[in-house]
């Protein structure tokens, strides 16, 4: 007897979107026959994972037609997106979403946020959503400092990267606290 849940949907499809398998990963989602948000992520996640971003996007889109709320994970998928394709429209209508929704809290949303306004070239934005942060990691510190110097604005990065030093974090990766 096999026993299909939601668990075991999710995986196969996981695993066909990593190993090439698109279209049977996208068979398997239709024929499932409750969907939830972790489906859906899966699937957006397994575009996103194969550099097919506006694939990615065009699911997310699917996602919200069906009135699937996103979570933070299928948030910073999204930006992830939205970052690679210069979908700055996009990415600011995540943002709203994730204020709306109270997902600013969560550290890696504002970090994917910080990514994916440095890499649109809105340095300005970046800076808000870093300055706005209450706890920051140093995935945070590094997003702020390469979204500074990609986008010219050399001095600042090594403000930041002394900052960064001075809030207890290491260049070599190794955090002074947690």
């Amino acid at each position: 007897m096999v026993v299909k849940n939601s668990v075991s949907w999710n995986t196969v499809i996981d695993g066909y979107m990593r190993n090439g398998g698109v279209g049977e990963g996208i068979d398997l989602f239709n024929q499932m026959p409750v969907r939830d948000n972790v489906s859906w992520t899966a699937l957006i996640s397994g575009f996103v994972k194969r550099d097919c971003f506006e694939e990615a996007l065009d699911w997310f889109r699917k996602m919200q037609i069906s009135r699937v709320e996103p979570d933070h994970v299928t948030v910073i998928t999204v930006l992830a997106a939205c970052a690679n394709l210069g979908a700055l429209g996009l990415g600011i209508w995540v943002h709203q979403y994730v204020l709306q929704k109270g997902l600013s809290k969560e550290i890696r949303v504002s970090n994917s946020l910080i990514d994916m306004y440095s890499r649109c070239g809105c340095i300005e934005f970046a800076r808000q959503e870093f300055s706005s942060m209450h706890k920051r990691s140093l995935v945070s510190w590094n997003s702020i400092i390469v979204g500074f110097a990609i986008n010219g604005h050399a001095e600042e990065a090594l403000e930041h990267f002394s900052a960064m030093q001075k809030d207890g974090f290491s260049p070599n990766g190794a955090e002074g606290r947690v």
